[in-house]
C-alpha cells in the first residue's frame, strides 16, 4: 500500500500545532542552558520540509524515527555524570590487546596503535570525509530505500535504526567505555569528573582544511564515554544489510563505504576492535527483529502517522496532495 492513496478521516496537526511543537524545543533547550545553533539548524530544517512539499512531508514521517534518535541522543548531556561512574577505560584496551594485538617491527600493537604508523595526509583527509558524511548518507538511505523500494522498507530501516539505538543508549548507562584517544591522553586513570570530547585524529582532518568543526562537535558531545559500542559501525552496518535487498549495484559500494568506516574508526583513535564489532552486532540484531517480527506492527504505526502528519490542516508551499 503507498501512503499516497490514503486519505485521513481528520487531520490532526494545524500550521499552529506544529510551529508549537519547535517553539517548545526550543525553549526547553534555552531554559536547560543547551540551546546551540546545531538546534536551531534541526529545527529550521524540520520546519522547511515540513512546509515546503508533500514529498518532504513524506520524508519526515519516514524519517520520525531518526529525528526521534537524534533528540533522545542530544538528551544525554542532561544526564547527572555520576550515573555514569565508573567509567570502563582499562577493560575495553585489555580486550583488544589480548584478542586482537598485532606484532610489528619487534613491537607488540593493538589495531589502532598499528595503524596510526600509516598516517599520511592522504588518509587523514579520506577517513575524516567518510567520518563527516555519516549523518547525510544516512539520511540519503532513507531516500535510497524510498525511491528504489516503496516507503514501507524504508519506514523499516528507519525503525531499525532507531531500535539499534536503543540498545547502543543503555549500553552507554550501563557500560559507559572510554575511546582509545582518552587513553593516549590521560591514560588508565578513571574519570571522577567531567571530560571534554576529542575529535582525536579529525584534529588532523580540521587542519589539512583549516577548519575547526570536528573540534568544535566533539567538545558539544553529549556522550563522551560512549565508545562502545561504535554506532558509525552500526550505522554504516545497517545501511549495508537493506541495501542488500537492491541488489550489487547499491551494495557493493555501501559495503565498501562501511569497511572504510570502521577502518577510519581505528584509524582516527575513535574506537577499539569490539566498539566496531558490537556496533555490527547491535546492527544485525536490529536487522533481525525487525524484518522477522515487526513488519506488520511497523506498517500499521507508519500508517497512524501518515494520517497524523501527512494530511494535517497546515497546507504545503508547493505541491498538493
Amino acid at each position: 500500500m503507498n501512503f499516497s492513496s490514503q486519505q485521513p478521516a481528520s487531520p490532526f496537526f494545524s500550521w499552529f500545532k506544529v510551529s508549537l511543537v519547535f517553539v517548545i524545543f526550543l525553549a526547553v533547550n534555552f531554559i536547560m542552558g543547551n540551546l546551540h545553533y546545531p538546534h536551531v539548524l534541526f529545527s529550521s530544517a524540520i520546519f522547511i520540509l515540513f512546509a515546503l512539499h508533500p514529498n518532504t512531508r513524506l520524508f519526515l514521517v519516514l524519517a520520525i524515527p531518526i529525528l526521534l534518535q537524534n533528540v533522545i541522543f542530544d538528551s544525554f548531556r542532561f544526564v547527572p555524570f555520576h550515573w555514569y561512574l565508573p567509567i570502563h577505560v582499562r577493560e575495553p584496551y585489555l580486550f583488544d590487546q589480548y584478542f586482537f594485538s598485532i606484532f610489528y617491527q619487534g613491537r607488540t600493537y593493538l589495531p589502532h596503535e598499528f595503524l596510526m604508523h600509516f598516517q599520511r595526509p592522504l588518509l587523514d583527509l579520506i577517513s575524516g570525509a567518510l567520518y563527516n558524511v555519516l549523518d547525510p548518507v544516512v539520511v540519503l538511505l532513507v531516500v535510497l530505500f524510498w525511491k528504489m523500494k516503496d516507503e514501507y522498507f524504508a519506514a523499516r530501516y528507519t525503525s531499525a535504526f532507531l531500535l539499534m539505538n536503543f540498545f547502543a543508549f543503555a549500553t552507554y548507562l550501563f557500560y559507559p567505555a572510554a575511546a582509545p584517544w582518552y587513553v593516549s591522553k590521560y591514560g588508565f586513570i578513571s574519570p571522577l569528573m567531567p571530560v571534554p570530547g576529542s575529535p582525536a585524529g579529525l584534529a588532523r582532518f580540521d587542519q589539512l582544511l583549516g577548519l575547526g568543526v570536528s573540534k568544535e562537535f566533539y567538545s558539544m558531545s553529549p556522550v563522551v564515554f560512549g565508545a562502545l559500542p561504535s554506532m558509525h559501525a552500526g550505522f554504516t552496518m545497517l545501511g549495508f544489510l537493506y541495501s542488500l535487498k537492491l541488489g550489487k549495484r547499491w551494495s557493493i559500494p555501501i559495503g565498501i563505504y562501511s569497511l572504510g568506516m570502521w577502518l577510519s574508526a581505528l584509524y582516527l583513535e575513535h574506537h577499539y576492535v569490539i566498539d566496531i564489532l558490537l556496533g555490527i552486532f547491535y546492527a544485525l540484531i536490529a536487522y533481525i527483529l525487525m524484518e522477522k517480527c515487526f513488519v506488520k506492527a511497523n506498517a500499521s504505526i507508519l500508517d497512524f502517522l501518515n494520517k497524523m502528519l501527512l494530511y494535517p490542516k497546515a497546507p504545503c508551499l508547493l505541491g498538493k496532495k
